[in-house]
């Protein structure tokens, strides 16, 4: 470790010393008690090289992407960081020595100020200057360096400025020559990299570069990788790519234009890059993968002989399905359990699916208007909306349910059950409540689908089912919700409720998010459980008996004859039977096993 009695004397060099020690034994980046010696340390020794740079390094940590210095905080942020890089070159012009400290300064302002140089979209010179500040890093590129360097891996910064100058150099022409201004994409990107995900977005996004990237992939493939598959993850994961710096509606593209980039320089895995498509719902980076070499028969599951085209029918992943077909994926091919993917369509029950597969004799589907959908939405109080998102820690809620209108409206309803395993998944489930009833608005009619509560369903009307209901997945029902029998829901999956109408049941267990425009009338009792969730019913709360352990509730009227709050176990051995409780405590297992038998979970009520 360098030694701060290197630099000049100063004031406090015990104190600072001191400070140095416990900033670089605390490893973890942006800790309240780092940053707070490291504001202690520049309060003492405002010009301290090593403590400009831990807060330089510090700042970086709050940038929203890996290389970006977008600020979650808005501009403070960047207000400080400006701040830290005027000291740190004011330093560096008045000290000449060849410290180590200031070496280690020299190196990350640069790259710091380089890349902030060229965050937004630059002007020549803006450029010019983010091209200097690399240079001038490569004047001290070959001085040995410090270890606590190491933790910003100076060497990726450095590849990821030049790759953000060389995208945007080629962004901003007016003409562009593909094989001059694209080629560098190549040699940018490094075997096992993702910070550079950031760095190629300018050209990624660039429809001259996608084309001829689809042009180049063919010349550049390489060995199947359905043959030879290798691990998972890294830059050409989709998973991981999905997040961005661009508006959520641009992110389908650029999404697209880091794929290609990826290809371009050699097929990883493609097979697991196909699977996160699929499970992102992303046909387009399905097809480039197909494009790619992909063979469309691959097994992504090698242990249960699963193709890409059952994992697309299981996951309803309708439009991915039509594009392996297209490619050439087999609808009968078997599983180890038997399984074709058209069967799986079948048994549960997808006619959408069945047409994708290119089955015939399928009904089509009755088309459902929902032109009135934008009226009535509008028609929502603002109160009401904002009350929902409230109990979500959520502020504007007509500002975010019209954004979700515009989403909705671009895709039929037929295929909303697909989009709740996608763009309309939301863990806080508060929007789909305003979509329900205004949905309900329209007046419309619906059946109980097949699978009901196993996979995500958004259900246009009133139905009526025959329990016991169990939610896995979600269940949006635009209308009332009428159940001969218990609903029981499972905060292990994602399995919330929401009805824009009434609910009727014989019991209701719910550890999950429930939320009822109406009334909630339910005949034997109500268990809350789990403080994760809550229940939440804008009209009447009508039950017998009401248990809540660990669970909140919003309500607009309550009619219960019995309350039990975080309930001991005396008090649940009075009400409930033996079947029903584990070690004196209710068991949901225990509750639904009763309900399955048609067996009661509650004692008879005393004469």
């Amino acid at each position: 470790m360098t030694q701060i009695g290197a630099c000049p004397a100063m004031p406090h060099t015990r104190e600072l010393a001191k400070l140095r020690d416990a900033v670089l034994g605390d490893r973890c980046p942006a800790s309240v008690p780092r940053v707070q010696r490291i504001e202690e340390a520049l309060a003492l020794a405002p010009a301290d090289p090593f403590f400009l740079w831990a807060r330089i390094a510090e700042l970086r940590w709050f940038a929203r992407q890996d290389q970006s210095c977008e600020w979650m905080d808005g501009s403070e942020g960047e207000e400080r960081l400006d701040d830290s890089l005027a000291r740190a070159f004011a330093v560096l012009e008045r000290r000449e020595d060849t410290h180590a400290d200031l070496r280690a300064l020299s190196r990350l302002a640069h790259l710091v100020a380089g890349l902030s140089e060229v965050d937004q979209r630059p002007d020549t010179a803006a450029l010019a200057r983010a091209r200097a500040h690399a240079d001038a890093y490569e004047v001290t590129r070959q001085d040995d360096y410090e270890p606590y360097e190491d933790e910003l891996r100076p060497g990726d910064l450095l590849r990821a400025l030049k790759a953000r100058c060389d995208s945007w150099a080629a962004a901003i022409k007016t003409h562009r020559d593909p094989e001059e201004d694209f080629l560098f994409v190549s040699a940018a990107v490094q075997e096992d990299e993702k910070v550079l995900r950031w760095a190629l977005d300018p050209v990624a996004v660039l429809p001259d570069f996608q084309a001829w990237a689809r042009t180049e992939l063919p010349s550049r493939r390489l060995t199947s990788p359905a043959k030879n598959p290798l691990p998972l993850g890294g830059f050409f994961s989709l998973h991981f790519d999905f997040y961005g710096t661009v508006p959520q509606p641009e992110m389908p593209n650029l999404v697209l234009g880091r794929l290609l980039a990826a290809l371009l320089v050699g097929n990883r895995d493609l097979i697991a890059g196909a699977a996160d498509a699929i499970d992102q719902n992303f046909p387009e980076g399905l097809e480039t993968l197909l494009h790619a070499g992909l063979d469309a028969n691959a097994s992504w599951s090698a242990k249960d002989k699963e193709t890409l085209l059952h994992h697309s029918v299981k996951s309803n992943r309708t439009r991915c399905a039509e594009v392996l077909v297209r490619y050439g994926a087999n609808p009968a091919a078997t599983n180890v359990e038997g399984q074709t993917p058209v069967g799986i369509a079948t048994s549960i029950g997808r006619p959408a699916m069945l047409r994708a597969l290119g089955v015939g004799g399928v009904a089509q589907p009755t088309y459902i208007d929902l032109s009135g959908l934008p009226v009535a939405a509008r028609r929502l109080p603002g109160a009401r909306l904002n009350f929902w998102a409230s109990g979500f820690g959520r502020r504007n809620g007509h500002g975010l349910f019209a954004q979700l209108i515009t989403a909705v409206l671009s895709s039929p309803i037929e295929v909303w059950d697909e989009l709740l395993d996608g763009p309309l998944l939301d863990k806080l489930p508060w929007k789909h409540l305003a979509l329900a009833v205004t949905v309900r608005e329209l007046g419309l009619t619906a059946q109980a689908p097949a699978s009901l509560g196993q996979k995500p369903h958004f259900v246009p009307g009133s139905i009526r089912v025959r329990g016991p209901l169990v939610l896995s997945a979600p269940l949006i029902v635009a209308g009332d919700l009428h159940v001969d029998g218990a609903i029981v829901d499972n905060s292990r999956e994602d399995g919330h409720l929401v009805v824009a109408g009434d609910v009727e049941a014989d019991a209701l267990v719910t550890d999950n998010s429930l939320l009822v425009a109406g009334d909630c009338r339910i005949r034997d009792f109500i268990w809350g459980n789990d403080n994760s969730h809550q229940l939440t019913v804008d009209g009447a709360v009508r039950t017998p008996l009401l248990v809540l352990t660990n669970h909140s509730i919003e309500y607009g009227d309550m009619d219960v004859e019995h309350g039990l709050d975080d309930p001991d176990t005396d008090e649940l051995a009075a009400r409930f039977v033996e079947e029903a409780l584990d070690r004196g405590n209710l068991s949901r297992d225990k509750l639904l096993a009763l309900f399955r038998a048609g067996e009661p979970a509650l004692k008879p009520t005393p004469a």
